[in-house]
């Protein structure tokens, strides 16, 4: 991605850096890795959804994958999906499931689960179309020169 200008650079740096502190939040408060851990963007639609990876400062071949920015925060195992495309695709199944779930709940309950249900089925709907699309993900979104490497060291 080609930025057009420094304010264009700058405000995608302050948006991607906003996305993986939230990211890491997630990382913390689920206590998902132990230890100090760094998180890189590995893909973005910029402003909308961020996919980065996640690992621990002694294990950097493993990890975690997460998906953040306007939709959910969620998170699989690096292991899972060799690549941004192939997590996007494991957190649309994950999010199925999830939606599927929350349309069994309970009826009786405050919470309106159709309506989370509903919302977290759009989600998974717009994601899987964005991975239908090969110029989306040919396009290596941070790569140097192009955008902005924003690590995060906990």
């Amino acid at each position: 991605m080609q930025f057009k200008t420094t304010a264009q650079r700058e405000e995608f740096a302050a948006w991607v850096k906003q996305a993986i502190d939230h990211m890491a939040d997630h990382v913390r408060r689920q206590e998902l890795l132990a230890g100090d851990f760094r998180g890189m963007l590995a893909w973005s639609i910029p402003g909308e959804i961020a996919i980065a990876r996640f690992w621990e400062n002694e294990n950097p071949d493993g990890g975690l994958w997460l998906i953040g920015g306007q939709v959910p925060v969620e998170h699989l195992r690096f292991e899972h999906a060799g690549s941004p495309r192939e997590a996007a695709r494991q957190f649309v199944m994950k999010w199925q499931l999830q939606a599927a779930q929350l349309a069994e709940g309970d009826s009786d309950s405050a919470v309106n689960f159709t309506d989370a249900a509903k919302r977290l089925t759009g989600c998974a709907e717009a994601l899987y179309a964005l991975t239908t699309h090969d110029k989306l993900w040919e396009a290596n979104l941070t790569a140097e020169g192009n955008s902005v490497r924003i690590p995060l060291q906990n």
